[in-house]
């Protein structure tokens, strides 16, 4: 009987050394456990300590191991085999969740984003436990997101061990780089969630240079005949065929609410006056591009200093090379508010995402059925409600 239990012995501790020599420490991951080796022997159980988590609250989960060999198997190794056995624990941590903390502290691998415990040698029998904390990066979770956490029990191999019996003998020349073979493996699933965002409601708002306090709209006029002289607060701006004048005009949206979103935009200039009476004209506004002055603007420069790459704003560094919206042969008796309204909604959502490429607008002349000139009121004008207007619809969380 006992010459049976040792043949039987031999046997699994050569598929045991083998098993463990197929592999080395930093080998990739094998698909499954050894076959002389069931997972019902070395348990692996992983939990999260909340489901769902908020994606501003940390993600707690808890890691149990054990060893649990049949006795009769365990009984018949050699004399120091299982002791020539260390275990370790590795968390393969989900993409978008930082690591905070482990217990007890684990060696973290900021590269292969994994924590590593080196459990040294367990009892047959005795079980250990990890806990890690993790924090959702914000910027990885647009949306309710699952992520997945896997965990993988590993043994390895610290020496040969000795055997009174015949079996293995202590090699001192034996390479002390560990073997290591992965023995079970588990997963967690954990659902990270998303605030749910406050029903946006709609809200319309004038902006007027004067009205409810606004400060935000910056205008002049340049004109070609006086290539060197600055039109700023004027009561007039002037637009003259053909681009013979030309109107820069800039509103500043940065008082609109956080997670505002414009669904439509006009701009609107108010006409005091054209030569000759009653005369039509194409108007035709384009994206400035670059800053200006407008206590420096001329034909000739942007601001003190700085030219426009051409005169009049014209160049491809000065303003959008199509226009971006047109009022085609204007005729002020077929306006009774005698305005030329523009929609700059594409303009007015690219300055409010961007606030950096908000350099207002230019507005030019050009021909109907001939040369005219219009009187246009600035935001200077005495008369405050034919001042220059931006009229906005948009739609942002309920005011606090």
């Amino acid at each position: 009987m006992q010459r049976k239990s040792q043949r039987r012995w031999q046997i699994l501790a050569s598929a045991v050394i083998i098993l463990l020599t197929l592999v080395s420490f930093t080998s990739p991951t094998l698909a499954g456990p050894p076959p002389a080796f069931p997972t019902s022997w070395f348990p692996i159980h992983k939990a999260d300590l909340a489901d769902p988590v908020p994606v501003d609250d940390l993600v707690h989960y808890s890691i149990d191991v054990g060893i649990q060999i049949p006795p009769d198997v365990f009984d018949d190794a050699p004399p120091g085999f299982w002791d020539s056995l260390s275990w370790q624990v590795e968390d393969i941590l989900p993409a978008g969740l930082e690591y905070v903390s482990s217990s007890p502290e684990g060696i973290y691998d900021a590269g292969q984003h994994t924590i590593r415990w080196e459990l040294g040698g367990i009892l047959n029998g005795a079980t250990r436990n990890m806990q890690v904390t993790l924090r959702p990066d914000p910027s990885a979770f647009l949306v309710t997101t699952e992520v997945t956490n896997r965990a993988q029990f590993w043994t390895w191999r610290r020496f040969i061990p000795s055997s009174a019996s015949g079996g293995p003998q202590v090699d001192a020349s034996f390479n002390p780089e560990p073997q290591r073979r992965m023995m079970n493996e588990t997963t967690e699933t954990t659902t990270i969630t998303m605030d749910e965002p406050p029903a946006l409601i709609p809200y319309t708002l004038l902006l007027r240079q004067g009205k409810d306090n606004y400060v935000g709209n910056e205008d002049t006029y340049i004109d070609s005949n006086n290539a060197a002289r600055n039109f700023a607060h004027t009561p007039w701006m002037y637009l003259k065929t053909v681009d013979n004048t030309s109107i820069l005009s800039r509103f500043d949206l940065t008082g609109l609410p956080a997670g505002a979103e414009i669904t439509a935009a006009k701009l609107r200039f108010y006409v005091g006056a054209t030569a000759p009476i009653n005369a039509p004209i194409t108007a035709k506004l384009f994206g400035l591009l670059r800053s200006w002055n407008e206590d420096a603007a001329t034909w000739m420069q942007a601001q003190a200093g700085s030219n426009w790459t051409m005169p009049g704003a014209n160049g491809a560094g000065d303003r959008t090379g199509l226009p971006d919206a047109e009022v085609d042969c204007y005729a002020p008796p077929l306006s009774p508010a005698r305005m030329i309204e523009f929609d700059v909604t594409t303009l007015a959502q690219q300055w409010l995402a961007d606030p950096s490429t908000n350099f207002g607008v230019t507005v030019k002349a050009y021909l109907c059925h001939g040369t005219a000139l219009y009187y246009i009121y600035s935001a200077d004008s005495r008369t405050t409600e034919r001042r220059p207007e931006l009229y906005l619809e948009y739609m942002a969380p309920p005011a606090p």
